[in-house]
């Protein structure tokens, strides 16, 4: 396989890891407008109703999120709604669940979702020391790791709305285990970079409203430990994070 096909299929994947811990926001600034936005939000959901796939879509927990993405302008928001909507259909998102993939759990693409933060909200735990990314492309199951990926943020996403539904909760968090993270074996690369060097790499695919809500943390136990207590009891974090939790499925690893 070519070297830049390669490239690219890690580089989305890194990419996706560094956009997903997204973190910080409060429900109450997810839920609070101001009376201009109320306005906007209620003619964009006027505009869609009856025309989405799914009730959930109607919902303004969901319409606003792509509002607050477009800083309120209707016709960016309709635009960037639909592509996700014809990606979904592409993609045939709808079935994603229904397949067979423990393949890749077989190869130590692992990830845990029945965590949960101090304030109830969920978040997906992802050891990723062992995952050989490389590998899988050289092997010609790059696609289907991709899609993997996919099958992976969809799942939590759903978690996080229906936790919505129930709880006074928005957002959900992704903790990223990298103990063993090699970049020789991960990404294609000449010479092993430091972590926050590879990380740099993948900063220019993240939006600015995101960066601030994105934390990396060495090596050093007490730096990362005193972090992960701010926001985790540790009788919600697994055993390599300093906590006791035992995920479903940990014992399958």
């Amino acid at each position: 396989m070519d070297t830049k096909v390669i490239c690219q299929v890690i580089t989305i994947l890194f990419s996706f890891s560094l956009v997903s811990q997204v973190v910080g926001a409060t429900f109450e600034n997810d839920v609070t407008l101001t009376l201009e936005q109320k306005k906007v939000l209620d003619q964009f959901r006027n505009d869609l109703v009856g025309k989405l796939p799914h009730a959930y879509m109607e919902t303004e927990m969901y319409l606003i999120k792509w509002l607050r993405t477009s800083n309120f302008q209707i016709n960016s928001a309709r635009e960037r709604l639909s592509k996700n909507l014809r990606w979904r259909v592409e993609q045939n998102m709808d079935k994603i669940h229904t397949q067979d993939w423990s393949d890749m759990w077989d190869a130590d693409f692992h990830y845990f979702t029945d965590g949960r933060d101090k304030l109830g909200r969920p978040y997906m735990f992802v050891p990723i020391g062992h995952a050989d990314a490389r590998k899988m492309v050289l092997q010609g199951k790059g696609s289907r790791l991709s899609r993997y990926v996919d099958k992976v943020m969809d799942e939590f996403c759903n978690l996080v709305r229906e936790s919505g539904e129930k709880y006074n909760t928005t957002r959900g968090t992704i903790l990223y285990d990298m103990n063993g993270f090699n970049p020789l074996q991960h990404a294609c690369l000449r010479s092993p970079p430091s972590l926050h060097g590879l990380m740099d790499m993948g900063k220019p695919y993240i939006p600015e409203q995101f960066k601030k809500h994105i934390f990396i943390y060495g090596k050093s136990k007490q730096v990362w430990m005193k972090a992960l207590r701010q926001d985790f009891d540790l009788t919600e974090l697994p055993p390599s994070l300093g906590g006791s939790k035992i995920f479903e499925r940990m014992n399958d690893e």
